[in-house]
C-alpha cells in the first residue's frame, strides 16, 4: 500500500480534487507534521519525483491552482471528530509583516477542550489594524451556513470587537457571547453615561459583581473583577449567569492565543512562508488545521506528557506531545508513522478527555 493512502482515504478524498493533486495534499500534512516547516522547498521532499525541482513544481502548482476552502476542512475536522454538539467559538486576529506587506487574519476558533483548539475559518483583512463589523458578521454568517447559529454554545473575543451594531447582531442571530469590554467605555446611567470602570473600580482582588442593562435593544449584562495584575476585566454577555460562571466562560478565550502559538513560534512555523497571496496562504492553513487535528490525537494517545513539578504544570502542551511523537516515529519510517496517527486519531475520538471539556 502507498504509504500516503490512509492521509488520501480518510481526509483529503473530501476535497474535491483530481487524484494526483489528492497525493500533493496529503504530502503537504505529512511534511509540515514531520518538518514543522512551512517552506515549498522543505514540502517537496515529501513528493516522490524524479528530480527535486519536479516536486517543488508540483507544490506551486498546488498553491497556484487547486481551490481549496477552509470551509471544507471545517467540515472535515468536525466529520472526523465525529462530534455533534455546541461549539465554544473564538474569534481574534493573527498578524505579522513580509516586507511590506501586512498579513492580517481573522480567524474563528473552535475550543474543542481546555487543551485543543483548532481553526475554522479565517479571512485575509488585507490592511493593517482591526477588523470591522461586517467582516466579523460575514465569517459568522459562514459558520451559520455550515452548521447552524444554532450549535453556537458560546462566541469568546477580547476588547477589540466591540460596537453597537456588532453586538445587536449578535444578540438578533441568538448567539450567547461573552465579550471583553474597555474600561473607559459608556453605559447608560440614569439620564446619563457612566464609564463601566466606574461601576467595577471598588473591586478588589479575586470579588466580583455583575451590573444588568437594557441597551443594543436587550437586556446585557456586564460582569467584572481584576486581574492578577491588578487591572480591571469587564466582560458583556447575553447571558443571565452569575458574575463568576462568566468570567470563567470568558477565560477560554485564551486557547485562541495558544492555537496561534502553535500555527506559528512554538509549532508550524506559519509566519516564516514567503507566500503573500491570500488565497495560498489560507489553502496553508487549511493544511495546518489538519495537521493540528492529528498531532492533538497523537499526543492524547501516545506517550504521557512529563509533569513539571516546579510549576505544577505539564512540562509541554498536548500539541507539542503529539509533534514529538509523530517524529519520534515518523523517523523510523512514513508508513509506521501515518499508521499510528490515525490508531491515535481512533482513539481520540471516543476518549473522554476528547469530548470533555475540563
Amino acid at each position: 500500500m502507498f504509504p500516503l493512502t490512509p492521509i488520501i482515504s480518510r481526509i483529503c478524498s473530501a476535497f474535491p480534487m483530481h487524484p494526483s493533486r489528492l497525493i500533493t495534499f496529503a504530502s503537504l500534512i505529512y511534511g509540515v507534521m514531520d518538518s514543522s516547516n512551512v517552506h515549498q522547498i522543505s514540502f517537496s521532499r515529501y513528493l516522490t519525483t524524479p528530480k527535486p525541482k519536479n516536486a517543488l513544481r508540483r507544490i506551486e502548482r498546488f498553491f497556484q491552482k487547486q481551490p481549496l476552502k477552509c470551509s471544507d476542512a471545517a467540515l472535515v475536522m468536525v466529520s472526523l471528530l465525529k462530534f455533534t454538539g455546541k461549539f465554544d467559538l473564538c474569534l481574534d486576529r493573527t498578524n505579522w509583516k513580509f516586507g511590506k506587506k501586512n498579513i492580517n487574519y481573522l480567524v474563528l476558533s473552535w475550543r474543542v477542550n481546555k487543551q485543543i483548539s483548532l481553526p475554522l475559518l479565517a479571512v485575509e483583512l488585507d490592511k493593517a489594524g482591526n477588523s470591522n463589523t461586517q467582516e466579523r458578521l460575514d465569517l459568522l454568517q459562514q459558520f451559520d451556513d455550515l452548521f447552524g447559529f444554532e450549535r453556537i454554545g458560546s462566541l469568546l473575543a477580547d476588547r477589540e470587537f466591540i460596537g453597537a451594531n456588532w453586538y445587536e447582531k449578535l444578540i438578533l442571530w441568538q448567539v450567547p457571547f461573552f465579550i471583553r469590554i474597555k474600561d473607559n467605555g459608556l453605559l447608560p446611567y440614569g439620564d446619563d453615561v457612566i464609564h463601566a470602570k466606574n461601576l467595577f473600580k471598588h473591586l478588589q482582588g479575586a470579588q466580583n459583581r455583575i451590573v444588568e442593562k437594557n441597551m443594543y435593544g436587550s437586556t446585557v449584562y456586564f460582569a467584572g473583577t481584576r486581574s492578577d495584575k491588578g487591572d480591571l476585566v469587564i466582560v458583556i454577555t447575553n447571558q443571565n449567569w452569575k458574575p463568576k460562571k462568566i468570567l470563567k466562560q470568558y477565560r477560554k478565550r485564551w486557547s485562541i492565543e495558544e492555537l496561534f502559538k502553535k500555527l506559528k513560534t512554538s509549532g508550524f512555523h506559519w509566519e516564516n512562508t514567503h507566500m503573500t497571496i491570500a488565497s495560498r496562504l489560507l489553502k496553508l492553513l487549511v493544511v495546518m488545521s489538519l495537521a493540528a487535528l492529528l498531532l492533538y490525537c497523537m499526543g492524547i494517545s501516545g506517550s504521557k506528557t512529563p509533569w513539571k513539578q516546579t510549576l505544577k504544570c505539564t512540562l509541554w502542551s498536548l500539541f507539542k506531545q503529539g509533534l514529538i511523537n509523530f517524529q519520534h516515529q515518523s523517523a523510523k519510517g512514513m508508513e509506521g508513522a501515518i499508521d499510528l496517527v490515525f490508531q491515535s486519531l481512533d482513539f481520540a475520538v471516543t476518549s473522554v478527555k476528547f469530548k470533555s471539556d475540563g
